[in-house]
């Protein structure tokens, strides 16, 4: 679905972590939001900078209420590594996040970096400061993109997600009202064994890092319906164990604001990287 990122190993950068100059680049948007989807997920992105300086940012949203997966590419990114911890700053008014990025390559855009699991809104804070702009930062590199307000990303993202789970049969007016998401009651054995299934799959079928993403239908009662792995990355070989494993999980069901059981969707993401992976896989397509 729409820009892809090859997922690699960084090899020696990691051992050279003074290499780059501090340095901070900000940059315009050359291009308003573009928004697409595939029927798994919904994508906003936006360029940023002109010629030898054009970067993107991508923002996907696997389901309503869902946290965002944040892509970010470009020049500037060649100086940040996956090694170590970054922060990235939505709002002047809300602390930094510490961010744990993977590092790959984004067709058309050179070297990437994907953030997974990110809450556009930390604490319920507004999605954007009155300056816009999004800051990523590590080992003294900074990259500023002045986004403007968010609040209209985060709406167009809501407004595709609801999209996807009427594609799923869901009931899109019940789930405004929900205000607690489905949740696993056995959580630590359940990811234990989704998380290992992955893990063997890409060590005995691929020799790159992997990231894929379970969405369970979980209904009324708290049963688990359909189930459906999301791979974030090409080249895995598909891993029905994952299924099985979560058609048998425990879950308390979705609420409202009135504490009734609605029937929603529950997301998990798995990364497995290893560091001797010898090739690179893809994301988003």
């Amino acid at each position: 679905m729409g820009r892809t990122i090859r997922i690699f190993v960084p090899l020696l950068l990691a051992a050279l972590p003074g290499v780059a100059a501090a340095q901070t680049v900000s940059l315009s948007p050359n291009g308003a939001w573009q928004r697409e989807s595939d029927g798994n997920r919904c994508r906003i992105s936006r360029v940023f900078g002109e010629g030898d300086a054009r970067h993107i940012l991508m923002l996907d949203r696997l389901a309503p209420g869902d946290r965002v997966h944040l892509t970010l590419a470009g020049p500037a990114i060649a100086d940040f590594t996956d090694d170590s911890r970054a922060e990235l700053d939505l709002a002047d008014a809300a602390p930094p996040m510490r961010v744990s990025p993977l590092l790959g390559a984004v067709d058309g855009f050179g070297t990437g970096l994907k953030l997974a699991g990110i809450d556009l809104a930390p604490g319920g804070a507004e999605p954007s400061a009155t300056e816009g702009v999004v800051t990523l930062a590590q080992r003294g590199q900074r990259l500023r993109l002045r986004t403007g307000s968010l609040g209209e990303v985060v709406a167009a993202l809501d407004d595709c997600a609801h999209g996807l789970a009427a594609g799923w049969g869901l009931d899109v007016a019940r789930l405004d009202d929900v205000t607690s998401a489905p949740r696993l009651l056995n959580a630590a054995a359940v990811r234990r064994g989704v998380g290992n299934s992955f893990a063997e799959r890409w060590r005995w079928y691929s020799y790159t890092d992997g990231i894929a993403h379970v969405r369970v239908i979980v209904n009324e009662a708290g049963q688990p319906e359909d189930c459906t792995v999301v791979y974030g990355t090409t080249g895995a070989a598909p891993n029905d164990r994952a299924c099985r494993i979560m058609r048998k999980a425990r879950f308390a069901p979705a609420l409202d604001d009135e504490g009734k059981p609605v029937r929603a969707a529950y997301t998990a993401s798995f990364k497995d990287r290893r560091r001797n992976a010898s090739s690179f896989g893809i994301i988003g397509e």
